[in-house]
């Protein structure tokens, strides 16, 4: 049931300071492979998850189900393969021109679940919250290229290298706790690796997963011309 098993690893006692940091809203992707059901009464409905923290969901419901503020339900996540199921409380509902938009409160619910909880939205995180770093700070060792750098709220930081003569995008490079992607333009495949590690294969199908949900969620701030870069280098879910 966990979506990441060999990296992005924390305990029980480090939990509550993991949902804490990811108590904010985050807009899902509609790319991205998340798919919810909402559970009222013993009877499954499909529903439209619009966003997702450690603390609740906002989703988009058809107007033939019945909800109201207070209801206990249960909505099921189905993030590739991996699906869970979280305790709910309809915290608010409002009507929209199609059906209705719910806030749900997720706060009650066991550590296994709240566990995969945190898993989903760390990579979502990381792409959301990308910011670029004061270019002064960032240090300048090749001659025909620029380092941009960009640092997120899990300590990950995205390093881009731009052509001096036009601009353009020469590769990249992700850092994640121990771990690094990293790709150039020249040969379109991206290298999966760790720095402390022994690469295995379950431990770069994990990565793949973590790149391919964090080029999902990047911020408006990230120039379109970088979003559709990293973009090329996503690799079929599951893959």
């Amino acid at each position: 049931m966990e979506f990441f098993k060999r990296i992005l690893g924390f305990d029980e006692k480090t939990l509550a300071r993991e949902e804490q940091r990811l108590s904010q809203r985050f807009t899902i992707s509609p790319l991205a492979p998340l798919s919810a059901r909402l559970q009222v009464s013993g009877i499954d409905y499909p529903v439209t998850l619009r966003d997702l923290s450690t603390l609740g969901a906002g989703i988009h419901v058809d107007s033939f189900i019945d909800l109201h503020q207070g209801l206990n339900c249960q909505i099921s996540l189905q993030a590739e393969s991996v699906a869970f199921s979280l305790n709910a409380n309809v915290a608010r509902i409002i009507s929209a021109s199609s059906g209705s938009i719910a806030g749900l409160d997720l706060t009650d619910n066991e550590y296994d679940v709240r566990r995969c909880l945190v898993q989903l939205l760390e990579p979502i995180s990381m792409g959301a919250t990308l910011k670029r770093v004061d270019p002064e700070a960032v240090s300048q060792t090749e001659s025909d290229l620029i380092a941009l750098r960009y640092y997120s709220s899990q300590s990950s930081t995205l390093t881009v290298w731009r052509r001096t003569s036009d601009d353009s995008i020469n590769g990249f490079e992700i850092h994640i706790q121990d771990y690094f992607i990293r790709s150039t333009a020249q040969a379109k495949s991206a290298d999966f690796g760790s720095l402390t590690l022994r690469q295995n294969d379950e431990e770069t199908q994990e990565l793949r997963r973590l790149f391919n949900w964090i080029a999902l969620h990047l911020p408006p701030q990230i120039p379109d011309d970088l979003s559709d870069f990293l973009q090329g280098y996503r690799t079929d879910f599951g893959t």
